[in-house]
């Protein structure tokens, strides 16, 4: 099967960088310099992989766009990627995103939760170790989400939990073979 890749960033040196990687890698990637919550000019695509940037999104004209914008001020740009994403999965497709661990713990998120579980199944939310971050403030997770559609099935059950810090051998191997089963089960 042939595989597409393309990224997208708004930064130019991000975007040098990555071209540079993907050069050393031999990798084939399609580099696109742009607003990622702009009108995207790809297919629609079978996964979507992100470390979304947090923070507020700055154009509020074109947030409005958006089920999850703000009703006042600048609405989180976090929200609008997650959404900008599923709106671009195929049916039946997958969004691995890197969020706050705190994604649906804002009076903001509400909206955002709603049109997930509205559009697609949410099928994981598994916090990174907390020794990764100085800050707990700032940890992250990793939510997994499919778009509803052709092939699309929540799973049994959501995997909701914390993964564990690589040093212990015993744990993570345990929790590598619970998300093994948990993912043949869910394909």
């Amino acid at each position: 099967k042939i595989i597409q890749t393309t990224a997208i960033d708004n930064d130019e040196v991000l975007v040098h960088l990555a071209l540079q990687s993907f050069a050393l890698e031999s990798l084939e990637v399609r580099v696109m310099l742009q607003d990622g919550l702009s009108d995207l000019l790809v297919d629609p695509i079978d996964i979507a992989l992100s470390d979304l940037p947090v923070g507020y999104y700055p154009v509020d004209e074109r947030a409005k766009e958006f089920k999850s914008h703000a009703k006042e001020g600048h609405s989180y740009a976090h929200h609008l990627f997650i959404e900008q994403h599923l709106n671009y999965l195929k049916p039946g497709g997958f969004g691995l995103m890197i969020v706050p661990t705190n994604l649906f713990e804002t009076e903001e998120s509400v909206s955002l939760l709603e049109h997930l579980q509205k559009e697609s199944f949410v099928q994981a939310m598994l916090a990174f170790p907390k020794t990764l971050f100085k800050n707990q403030q700032y940890s992250k997770s990793l939510l997994i989400f499919q778009k509803k559609g052709k092939g699309a099935k929540q799973a049994r059950q959501v995997l909701l939990g914390d993964i564990p810090d690589m040093k212990n051998i015993d744990k993570f191997r345990q929790f590598t073979q619970t998300f093994e089963k948990w993912a043949k089960e869910l394909s």
